[in-house]
């Protein structure tokens, strides 16, 4: 499964705590491990706002994670860092997360937004686009590179309201939710975005 363009990396975890107690471990520990893998580019975390209701889900966080290649991934997976680090996030989960890759673009200057709405849908589903994209700054949309028969659409919203104006006029046409981004890392400048 290694690929060669730029990949971005779903993670949805399922927390058996609630996220704000995930949250400082994550940004003091697990973070700046990621941020120290060759190949990474960045990585956009927080919680998940469930697309049924459109309220954030305490017990669930989202991580977005580019990669320079699907073989940078795979060679973090495979590295020295990577039992400990799993060992350590596994102690904070409730399952296994759910994972997928896509290969949507470079997200640098466009997904620094606070607020992401995502639609993930079979290419079956005759439309995932939300009916109502006011407060859309950009969409990213890519077949999943282990299921093409998976499409993730990103869209990066510039409030609060707009987030949950996506995520509930695509209700229905597909998975969909949305996220707050709490901690926005570039290699050797991790910062945190938002408010606890």
């Amino acid at each position: 499964m290694a690929g060669t363009g730029l990949v971005t990396e779903l993670v949805e975890m399922q927390l058996l705590g609630l996220w704000q107690d995930f949250f400082p471990t994550f940004e003091a520990t697990f973070l700046p491990v990621l941020l120290a893998a060759p190949g990474i580019l960045s990585v956009r975390t927080g919680p998940k706002y469930a697309s049924h209701s459109c309220h954030e889900d305490v017990h669930a966080a989202i991580s977005i994670t580019q990669w320079t290649s699907l073989q940078a991934h795979e060679d973090f997976l495979n590295g020295p860092s990577a039992k400990s680090f799993f060992d350590g996030l596994g102690r904070w989960m409730a399952g296994p997360p759910k994972v997928g890759h896509f290969e949507l673009g470079s997200l640098r200057g466009h997904g620094n937004s606070s607020w992401l709405a995502l639609s993930r849908s079979g290419l079956s589903n005759k439309s995932s686009k939300p009916s109502d994209t006011a407060g859309v700054e950009a969409t990213f949309s890519a077949r999943c590179v282990e299921n093409d028969g998976i499409m993730l659409q990103l869209f990066v919203c510039s409030t609060e309201n707009a987030m949950r104006n996506v995520v509930q006029s695509a209700y229905g046409s597909g998975e969909v939710f949305g996220m707050q981004v709490r901690s926005l890392g570039f290699p050797s400048t991790p910062r945190s975005r938002g408010k606890l």
